[in-house]
């Protein structure tokens, strides 16, 4: 840290996003203390003896000596978190949150007068401090919004180069929309069509393609619900591309009538076979076809330059409507009976 020399920060909510900056700012060095709040005691235990944090911290009025407090809670703690940091708090602290939504209530924006928003565009499939991982952000990039100090956010900026990370600016309501598209609806998705995932298949690019359905539920319902008017929006863009797609598979004579997608989507797995999509292939199939009418939405085009590795994985599975459509075309009609009922049970 050229600027800035941070002697204690505190980092509350020691889950994954949490845990893994926490070790990333112990990695590079960043801060002389770090501090950590959760309700998982287990988390700050490992955590200390680890030596990433040095101990346990409350929301009391020793608050005021931290330079840099962290929000990594679930976002439904928010205004709890908020209005606590509020009534100890001046305005030097120094307070940035790791959340996914970030056009927030006015009224907690101005408890904390030197807030910035942040967003790692960074993640797993799986939660809490154990799947930590110090290199999470590495390479990744951070949006920022929602600042009024220049100086600041001077700092946050250095902050995010020091472990690795780039960033970019965007305005919240402009934030939430863009990962409403990119982010949010195929966690959506997956977690909606998550009944129909493939249950012997092994193949590891499948697997892959499939890793969202196992997201925490908990930790996304508070996203929708908090993105629940930008979501709907794509969602209702989305649902209208699958009824159509659903529509052609009735009548279905040949694959290349429908499974066709920019090329800019397909990301290549040179080592998948026709023979890897056999088991489960009705399953497989069906959320092809998710993830195609999810590929048609207007504006995705736009926003790929914000998209992760959950985009990239739940998107991946396109490229099987590049393999040989004569062999495809003979697996559809084998087990057509069987994907035109997963499409009844989905429009149910």
């Amino acid at each position: 840290m050229k600027n800035f020399k941070i002697k204690k920060i505190l980092i509350i909510g020691l889950g994954l996003i949490g845990g893994s900056f926490a070790k990333a700012i112990r990695e590079k060095n960043i801060a002389q203390q770090i501090f950590a709040l959760d309700q998982d005691l287990e988390a700050i235990n490992n955590a200390r003896n680890q030596k990433i944090v040095d101990d346990f911290c409350l929301i009391d009025s020793q608050i005021k000596d931290y330079d840099l407090i962290v929000i990594a809670c679930p976002l439904k703690n928010y205004p709890q978190i908020f209005t606590q940091l509020a009534n100890h708090l001046d305005n030097k602290n120094l307070v940035i949150d790791l959340g996914s939504i970030k056009n927030f209530d006015n009224k907690l924006l101005k408890l904390i007068p030197n807030f910035i928003g942040c967003h790692p565009i960074a993640g797993s499939d799986q939660s809490g401090y154990l799947n930590s991982d110090c290199n999470l952000f590495f390479g990744k990039k951070f949006v920022i919004c929602n600042y009024n100090n220049i100086d600041s956010v001077k700092i946050v900026k250095e902050i995010i180069i020091e472990i690795g990370s780039s960033f970019i600016e965007l305005s919240a309501s402009k934030h939430d929309e863009i990962f409403a598209l990119t982010s949010h609806l195929p966690q959506f998705l997956s977690f909606l069509c998550a009944e129909f995932s493939p249950k012997k298949n092994k193949n590891e690019f499948i697997k892959k393609a499939f890793r969202l359905d196992k997201s925490s539920p908990e930790i996304w319902s508070d996203i929708f619900k908090l993105n629940e008017k930008n979501l709907e929006k794509f969602y209702q863009q989305f649902f209208t591309n699958f009824t159509n797609i659903a529509k052609q598979l009735k009548s279905f004579s040949t694959s290349k009538q429908f499974l066709t997608t920019n090329n800019i989507f397909i990301k290549e797995s040179k080592a998948l076979k026709i023979t890897d999509l056999e088991p489960d292939f009705s399953q497989i199939f069906f959320r092809l076809l998710v993830v195609l009418s999810y590929l048609k939405i207007d504006k995705i085009n736009d926003y790929l330059e914000y998209t992760g590795s959950g985009f990239a994985d739940f998107t991946s599975i396109a490229f099987i409507s590049q393999l040989n459509h004569l062999d495809l075309d003979s697996l559809i009609k084998k087990n057509l009976p069987e994907i035109n009922k997963f499409l009844d049970k989905f429009f149910e």
